[in-house]
């Protein structure tokens, strides 16, 4: 900023150096620092050397300057990676946003020879990088935007706002995530491009796409929504597919081991202590060791009682008669023995 002792101090002389620029957008970001931190902060915008007294034997820091400002030079350019000349890469100068609006527009993109397709896109980018900048994120969002309010303790009226020091090079951060959020806000208007505004009042303001390419745009875009879910129908398929066949198999090899078991007869003493040990066929020798059930089918896995037979548990067949009590009860092979 020039500062010549002519000029009253309290007034904003910008210097004509940075301000004067055709080739690049220019933002100027003032800080309001009301902030007292608990210790010096050496960043060059929040900067608070001066000593305040918070309260008795507290010490803090208050900023040195009233309205710090911070300058942002933004430039753009818009580049073609595949070319009908041979080229394998073309470029727009890196430039501001009007110049290289000004730029493409004189020919409809043809310095960088994009075909009808391209030009539709990169005028769709233009009309983008029109309306959110880095200066949008600080419009919309003030001091909000700011990530040093992570570092604040509390708030005051009184007294303002008790912080802890924010780093060294707090205003990169700051500067990177505005550029994040500008990047965040391209994305938005890019979905806002074929879906328009959430508000519908804003709707009778909208021109509808005119050309060709701009239609197809419309119909090509292909946006992801916070209340859907976006899978994979081959993968799907493959866990269902491969799925059924383990479970088919785990099912059927049993059945199909005992098939070649019998038909060659291996392996038969192995298979009978297999089934034996079968839940169900516990739960018969459980039974006949109380002397219910007349069963059938006491080889297989699943033992059945003849028709009409009625089983009953410990405490039930107490309540339907005496408790046989078995004593010296042998289990060999599944086969109970007095």
């Amino acid at each position: 900023m020039d500062d010549p002792e002519q000029f009253d101090h309290n007034l904003f002389v910008p210097n004509t150096t940075f301000y004067n620029q055709s080739h690049e957008d220019l933002h100027l970001v003032f800080l309001r620092n009301n902030a007292l931190f608990t210790s010096p902060v050496e960043d060059q915008w929040f900067n608070a050397s001066t000593k305040y007294m918070y309260a008795v034997d507290m010490p803090t820091y208050a900023a040195d300057y009233a309205a710090p400002n911070l300058a942002c030079m933004e430039k753009h350019q818009i580049c073609n990676p595949m070319t009908d000349d041979g080229n394998s890469f073309r470029c727009t100068k890196l430039t501001g946003r009007t110049a290289l609006t000004n730029q493409l527009q004189r020919n409809n993109g043809s310095d960088i020879f994009l075909n009808r397709r391209q030009w539709a896109t990169a005028f769709r980018l233009l009309w983008t990088i029109a309306q959110y900048s880095i200066s949008a994120p600080l419009y919309d969002l003030g001091a909000t935007s700011l990530l040093a309010n992570q570092y604040l303790l509390s708030q005051s009226s009184s007294l303002g706002f008790l912080s802890d020091p924010v780093l060294p090079y707090q205003w990169h951060y700051e500067v990177m995530n505005w550029h994040d959020l500008t990047l965040a806000n391209l994305q938005r208007w890019a979905a806002a491009y074929e879906g328009g505004p959430r508000n519908p009042t804003y709707r009778k303001y909208i021109t509808p796409p005119s050309t060709p390419e701009e239609q197809d745009m419309c119909l090509q875009q292909r946006v992801r929504l916070e209340y859907v879910m976006s899978f994979s129908g081959l993968g799907v398929s493959i866990i269902l597919v491969v799925g059924a066949i383990l479970i088919v198999t785990n099912m059927s090899l049993p059945f199909v081991v005992a098939f070649f078991q019998k038909r060659f007869g291996v392996g038969l003493h192995k298979r009978s202590d297999w089934i034996l040990n079968e839940s169900l066929q516990l739960q018969r020798m459980a039974f006949e060791g109380t002397g219910q059930g007349v069963w059938r089918g006491t080889e297989n896995i699943v033992p059945l009682t003849e028709r009409g037979e009625k089983l009953y548990g410990f405490r039930q067949l107490r309540d339907h008669g005496p408790v046989v009590e078995y004593q010296d009860v042998d289990l060999k092979y599944g086969v109970a023995s007095l």
